[in-house]
């Protein structure tokens, strides 16, 4: 079964709430925040194929955090890899780690506390 979620069909005051509650839905909870004033635009679509969640997400620069707190809200066996396709984002774990380039494979487990950051429109397949 595939869903897909834009942004472009809520209430642009709403978007950025609605966002962070799809991708928390999606995959696991997360803490996220804008880092623009500007109106939000994200798209998120997945695909279960078995034990398997593929995804491509596309937004609007963000902060999105798993943080001790959002682990203990639901701790999950999940290991997520992702092929960074456009832009450029922190990469995930400690702070100080290199930016992920267009063409990387980021990857983290769902069990450690993780952040990414983007200052730009990014585009992710997991």
């Amino acid at each position: 079964m595939a869903d897909f979620l834009r942004t472009g069909d809520v209430a642009e005051a709403d978007r950025f709430a609605q966002w962070r509650h799809w991708i928390s839905a999606t995959f696991v909870p997360l803490e996220c925040a804008q880092v623009s004033r500007k109106p939000f635009r994200g798209e998120v679509g997945h695909w279960e194929l078995g034990d398997m969640l593929v995804s491509r997400v596309e937004a609007d620069p963000h902060l999105a955090a798993r943080t001790r707190r959002t682990i203990a809200l639901r701790d999950v066996g999940y290991y997520k890899a992702g092929l960074l396709t456009k832009a450029r984002a922190a990469c995930p774990r400690r702070a100080g780690m290199p930016c992920c380039a267009p063409g990387t494979w980021p990857s983290t487990t769902a069990a450690a506390p993780t952040r990414w950051t983007s200052a730009s429109r990014t585009t992710c397949r997991s």
